[in-house]
């Protein structure tokens, strides 16, 4: 009758313990646990005061991995099988403690979670006689709970601001990223309206996506401008997507919030570099036409233009070459004047240059480095730099005049074929010469004198209202 009565408090308090798993009727607590035990749906093994098993359903016997004709005898059977030594001690201090004792357990060879509850089951005089091993599998929990703190941890500490508002625009989560971005802490912003990050002249914006979300769609990368806390705009890509609870109704929206100012910046830079190129290319163009409009003019046969069309582009190659070295921005006047002249310099003859450099636009590059091309080729033709002995000096000095600054460019030959007298007509030499130098709002004087050639060209290095 004792074992009797004592089964009853037993299964009464397992059944207790098992209460959030079977749904309470009116019956008595023997009977509940009784059935649930016979349908074998409660993963649950009784113990007795020496751990030994007293009684194990079939599927706990599967879920513990033991076969059904080798039913574990012992705690330290299923220990064993678990690779879980702790176990014995949890049970034992369930024992002790008459508390309910929690083992979480990993089993890799199954990848699957357990979590192990050693219940106390008291004897009719009050002491602890068994316990009751109740198993759960904690495998799709444990699943959704690493990819909750996953989720999290990429939230915490994401660059992007990614925040969540409620279907009223309340915002109810803030994260790192968002008060980096964005310049306000978690406390100024939870229970705020989202709509102090948009900017004035923007009061449709809000409205419209939280009907959007109200109806489930999602919002991806949606172009817009926000605001800062010191009140600065800022480019944000803006992906906005609705929240849902358990039953699948929308409940809220969470927003990411991405950076793009570099982007923006970047777009811009190329669009101004495209606009740059075709500009240049354009300006290249239109000098390669006049180029060689002008040899055809001057050349006496078919074969002297072809020498002196392919000098002139290769001396514009070069001037290109100072360009694009300096990124199109400027180029040395030094080193477009020793780049024109190094084919000619030699110990026959001396070149000196004389001045401190000066940094060049870029259409003065192209139009100075013509002019030098077509004053070295005529000293090498003509001039000092067709004999031994010859002389060139340039120099070249700035100033300002009128709030401008103004490159004056001397160029001397001494020591050559003397000039008996000037020329009878003039070649394309000097017409290029007055061309371009008054294209660049400048003037030249050009002077043949027996001694030999002196020109000095003087140009404003900025030509207000005129693209560089």
């Amino acid at each position: 009758m004792r074992d009797q009565v004592s089964s009853t408090r037993f299964a009464a308090e397992a059944s207790a313990s098992l209460r959030d798993t079977v749904a309470p009727v009116p019956r008595t607590a023997e009977q509940d646990l009784l059935q649930l035990l016979g349908r074998d749906e409660g993963n649950v093994v009784f113990l007795d005061a020496q751990l030994g098993v007293r009684r194990i359903g079939l599927i706990t016997q599967r879920l513990l991995g033991f076969g059904l004709a080798a039913p574990p005898r012992c705690l330290n059977d299923i220990a064993q099988r678990l690779e879980c030594p702790a176990l014995l001690e949890a049970a034992r201090q369930a024992l002790e403690t008459s508390e309910t004792v929690l083992r979480n357990l990993h089993v890799p060879e199954r990848q699957v979670h357990l979590a192990l509850r050693f219940h106390p089951s008291r004897s009719d005089s009050g002491g602890v006689d068994g316990l009751m091993l109740s198993i759960a599998d904690t495998t799709e929990r444990w699943h959704a709970s690493a990819l909750a703190r996953h989720l999290a941890a990429i939230v915490k500490y994401s660059d992007d601001a990614i925040l969540s508002k409620d279907l009223n625009g309340i915002i109810t989560s803030w994260n790192n990223g968002a008060q980096r971005l964005f310049g306000y802490t978690r406390e100024e912003t939870i229970g705020q309206p989202v709509t102090m990050l948009i900017p004035e002249g923007m009061p449709d914006e809000e409205p419209g996506i939280l009907e959007r979300i109200r109806r489930g769609e999602a919002i991806d990368h949606y172009p817009t401008t926000r605001m800062r806390k010191d009140g600065s705009l800022i480019d944000v890509s803006l992906s906005v997507s609705p929240v849902l609870d358990d039953d699948g109704n929308v409940i809220g929206a969470s927003k990411i919030a991405r950076d793009v100012t570099q982007e923006k910046l970047a777009q811009r830079q190329r669009e101004a570099l495209i606009n740059e190129l075709n500009h240049r290319v354009k300006n290249s163009l239109a000098t390669v036409q006049s180029i060689a409009y002008q040899s055809l003019r001057y050349a006496t046969s078919l074969d002297g233009f072809a020498e002196t069309f392919s000098a002139r582009l290769l001396a514009l190659s070069k001037t290109q070459d100072l360009l694009t070295t300096g990124y199109w921005m400027h180029a040395s006047l030094r080193d477009l004047v020793l780049n024109e002249l190094a084919p000619y310099h030699n110990e026959a003859n001396a070149v000196r240059l004389l001045g401190d450099d000066v940094q060049l636009q870029p259409r003065m590059v192209t139009a100075l480095g013509m002019l030098i091309h077509e004053l070295a080729t005529n000293a090498v033709k003509h001039g000092a730099l067709s004999v031994p002995g010859g002389h060139l000096t340039i120099c070249w000095q700035t100033e300002m005049q009128e709030g401008l600054e103004r490159l004056r460019l001397s160029w001397l030959e001494s020591d050559g074929p003397p000039i008996l007298e000037p020329p009878a007509r003039k070649g394309m030499g000097s017409r290029l010469l007055e061309t371009v130098v008054a294209g660049l709002g400048g003037s030249t004087d050009l002077q043949y004198a027996q001694t030999g050639l002196s020109c000095v060209i003087d140009v404003p290095l900025r030509k207000k209202g005129r693209r560089e």
